[in-house]
């Protein structure tokens, strides 16, 4: 995870809220405040060096930055904030640095715009998923038909070597059950297999987002998934209301990442409860409607904080 630093004149409910679910992301981040917040947001390091958000006051907070090697700093604006001068200061101070800058909200000043050292957040923060109907019209033909051709199928993030590794005792069951329901793995085998072995790697994020639309499940429980990846799945699976199948410490990690037998399953008892599993409900399918009731501020609210968890990822290669 990159380590960023947050920048913002005013407090207010959304930031925290925004800082409390990246925090439950394990997000690396420094508060630079210009008012007190009223929690102690979990401990996380706070810096409160302006009164008038100066120049002044921004060059003599440079040597805390500079020893602090923050490798990106997020923005937050309120509605048509105009950017102080410690704002635009602290912009091009980052862009000589060539570190990565985030900006939530468009600040009426072009010194956050232009650079390629700049993310914006705000479409980051804005975009919501494709509907169905608009991601028939983004994917090819030939996965279309691909699709059409597996279906149906549960999703599964990993090559399928690495999942019958983990999990061999579902080899002979799958090849009974085949017909029933597939398996699509999302990583590239790494050699030829006698396994069921069905692959395909989305090219890009909407690929994902088709492939997750038409599965009947994602089968999580058998990867090594960090919090941010298992956030990303919980996102689809509010939107399109494709059930998870998880295990007990991915439930523990990301808390409310499945209601059970609601949203989907939490193996307790591993293998064999999916086994089980597969016997009573060979094409896991469950009622969404009789037990998933989100408001939609809340379900957008996940998808917000999700994918600008997932940005922060993203910013710096390996961190």
């Amino acid at each position: 995870m990159a380590k960023v630093l947050i920048l913002s004149r005013y407090w207010d409910s959304e930031l925290e809220r925004i800082i409390h679910s990246l925090v439950g992301l394990n997000a690396n981040l420094t508060m630079c405040l210009g008012e007190l917040p009223k929690s102690n947001l979990h401990g996380l390091p706070q810096l409160h060096p302006f009164k008038n958000w100066s120049f002044t006051e921004a060059l003599l907070l440079t040597p805390t930055l500079l020893r602090s090697s923050f490798q990106a700093v997020h923005f937050f604006f309120q509605k048509d904030e105009v950017p102080s001068p410690a704002h635009h200061f602290l912009a091009q101070f980052y862009k000589v640095l060539q570190k990565k800058m985030v900006v939530s909200q468009d600040p009426t000043s072009p010194a956050f715009a232009g650079s390629t050292n700049s993310v914006w957040a705000r479409s980051a923060l804005k975009t919501k998923f494709a509907s169905c109907e608009n991601l028939e019209d983004q994917v090819s033909q030939e996965l279309k038909l691909f699709v059409k051709k597996m279906r149906p199928f549960a999703l599964i993030p990993d090559s399928v070597e690495k999942f019958y590794q983990d999990a061999q005792i579902l080899s002979p069951h799958l090849r009974s059950n085949s017909s029933k329901l597939k398996f699509l793995f999302l990583k590239s085998p790494q050699s030829s297999t006698a396994l069921p072995n069905i692959s395909y790697v989305p090219q890009n994020e909407i690929e994902l987002q088709y492939l997750f639309s038409k599965s009947q499940a994602a089968l999580l429980a058998f990867s090594e998934l960090g919090s941010a990846q298992l956030q990303a799945y919980k996102s689809m699976m509010i939107f399109f209301k494709i059930p998870l199948v998880i295990s007990p410490w991915q439930k523990e990690k990301v808390p409310g990442l499945v209601r059970d037998l609601e949203t989907g399953w939490v193996l307790e008892t591993g293998l064999m409860q999916f086994l089980s599993l597969l016997m009573e409900n060979p094409t896991l399918q469950i009622d969404f409607q009789a037990g998933f009731e989100e408001n939609q501020s809340q379900r957008d609210f996940d998808l917000q904080t999700n994918r600008l968890s997932r940005l922060y990822e993203d910013l710096i290669p390996g961190a």
